[in-house]
């Protein structure tokens, strides 16, 4: 039987599998830390009259960051960290209060009373920081100024800092401006410069380094060969070294010339001794 020519089966040409061309992951460019060498804070609190702390949320706090922010010139919400709210009536009250561990059940009442009837107020406490080099201000001392200089302001007329917080809690807070609504004033500003720039480390001039070689031990006399009246001590030295010498000459030969003598003197005594005899 005729066998028909075989076909080769077909070998299908693996394609490749499909590697999509990978798009660059967005790399956004990253805002500068400030590094402690360029970082400047200043602490800050003032006390709201009329606001309860008790009734502050979340939101709250966000709207003061940036009403605060918004009254400070070269600042913005960034800056402000560390927002808090504390009850400042009871605080005053208590330290109105003196200590009595006789009390009755109708102080304790009037004591009550007279909370609940006070006008709330707290204190809203927090930090401004800011990289120098990418603000407005020339130095840590620049930004402590300008916080100072606004809460001052603000303390005179509060106005404009109320109307901003009202306006951020109208975007930010569920409740609204209703927190704020009973703010009447702001008073008891403090600012505090909280770091600064810091100075480069002093580099004192280095004293020179101790010798091994111990200092000459001192002498009676100037070691130079005159003083500075032009007196020559070396010379004077010299001279008594030899009248010293000159003298002893003079002993030796006086001696000698001594001894010669008495013997010369013997020996003719003695000759006519025994010429004599």
């Amino acid at each position: 039987l005729p066998t028909p020519q075989p076909s080769p089966l077909p070998t299908l040409q693996p394609a490749p599998a499909p590697t999509p061309q990978p798009s660059q992951s967005p790399t956004p460019s990253p805002s500068m830390v400030p590094t402690t060498e360029d970082t400047a804070s200043v602490d800050a609190s003032l006390t709201m009259e009329g606001l309860n702390a008790s009734r502050v949320t979340e939101d709250d706090i966000t709207a003061i960051t940036y009403g605060v922010a918004a009254v400070i010139d070269g600042v913005n919400a960034s800056h402000i960290t560390g927002v808090t709210v504390i009850d400042a009536s009871r605080r005053r009250l208590e330290g109105l209060e003196q200590p009595n561990k006789i009390q009755d059940q109708r102080q304790d009442d009037q004591r009550s009373a007279s909370r609940q009837l006070s006008s709330a107020s707290s204190t809203v406490s927090f930090t401004v920081v800011v990289s120098i080099s990418e603000s407005s201000f020339a130095d840590a001392d620049d930004l402590l100024a300008t916080v100072d200089s606004t809460l001052t302001s603000v303390e005179a007329n509060s106005s404009s800092l109320i109307s901003k917080i009202e306006s951020a809690a109208e975007a930010t807070s569920s409740g609204g401006t209703s927190t704020f609504t009973s703010v009447s004033g702001v008073s008891g500003t403090t600012t505090v410069l909280a770091t600064r720039n810091p100075s480069s480390a002093p580099t004192p001039v280095p004293t020179s380094a101790p010798t091994s070689a111990p200092t000459p031990a001192p002498t009676l006399r100037p070691s130079v060969a005159e003083d500075e009246g032009g007196f020559s001590w070396m010379g004077l030295d010299t001279m008594m070294i030899a009248a010293i010498a000159g003298g002893a000459v003079l002993l030796l030969c006086a001696g000698a010339s001594w001894s010669f003598y008495h013997v010369k003197s013997k020996g003719k005594a003695k000759k006519s001794q025994v010429e004599g005899g």
